[in-house]
């Protein structure tokens, strides 16, 4: 074997070996159940995701990853640089500790120390008083929510 191809099939193993952590189905990561995976959602899988390279792997620019997107090449290449998240601890699940599927104010608090009354009047779109996967993880909620 020469040098050049044991290079070669060092490369690739070691591609296949990341790769394997990248999330291979959308249902894993769509937190909302709408099938799709916001730059929210994906964040939640994969701490430290950056917005620029949620964009690069977005290729219909719709500001949503579909199943398709998720498991196209350049998708796994970008999901393999991050370790993925605990799945039982993902999303919506870490906050809400009553498990309803929906996260009350105090739930959110004790997540995001110091978060006022009034802004979570503004993330319960529908003025439920509760707050659900969709109004938790639009993306200008996940902006102000990463403040805290």
């Amino acid at each position: 074997m020469t040098r050049l191809s044991i290079l070669a099939a060092a490369a690739a193993a070691a591609l296949a070996g990341t790769a394997a952590h990248a999330v291979q189905d959308i249902a894993d990561v769509d937190l909302n159940g709408d099938g799709f995976a916001s730059f929210g959602e994906l964040r939640a899988s994969y701490p430290g995701l950056q917005r620029v390279f949620f964009d690069d792997v977005d290729t219909n620019d719709d500001n949503r990853i579909d199943a398709s997107e998720l498991v196209a090449p350049e998708a796994q290449t970008v999901l393999s640089r991050y370790e993925p998240a605990d799945a039982n601890v993902v999303g919506i699940r870490v906050i809400d500790a009553d498990g309803d599927g929906l996260v009350s104010y105090d739930e959110l608090e004790r997540s995001y120390p110091g978060l006022q009354q009034g802004y979570y009047g503004r993330i319960d779109a529908n003025g439920d008083g509760l707050v659900d996967a969709n109004e938790l993880y639009a993306d200008e909620v996940q902006a102000e929510l990463n403040r805290y």
